[in-house]
């Protein structure tokens, strides 16, 4: 990604180095961005991009306020397209019949009925 990248912000960390200690990040902006190398046989799907890197969350979860900041922090830098990988254990339902009950991905499945 040498290169492509535009400076971000940790608003975990509430300073200026957004680095990814999960990994998760980091593997996601080379699947976007990565330039192409038939040596490793890889190619990211936008090798002219460029990335900002907006650390919100950590492997414990993500905090609702840092997720805000962190959108409108990339709005503030003109970003055309966000990238979030955020996992809930639980959503409340907004429409049809089930609508105000709590819900888990996790479990509620139609295997688990």
């Amino acid at each position: 990604l040498h290169g492509h990248d535009l400076h971000g912000k940790s608003f975990v960390d509430a300073d200026a180095d957004p680095i990814d200690k999960e990994g998760h990040g980091t593997h996601c902006a080379g699947i976007i961005g990565g330039e192409e190398n038939p040596n490793l046989g890889v190619a990211g799907v936008a090798w002219q991009v460029q990335l900002m890197a907006c650390k919100c969350g950590v492997g414990e979860g993500v905090a609702e306020d840092d997720a805000i900041s962190a959108l409108d922090y990339a709005k503030e830098h003109h970003a055309d397209v966000v990238n979030c990988s955020f996992r809930f254990d639980q959503y409340v339902c907004v429409s049809g019949p089930e609508q105000g009950e709590v819900r888990s991905p996790m479990k509620d499945t139609d295997a688990d009925k």
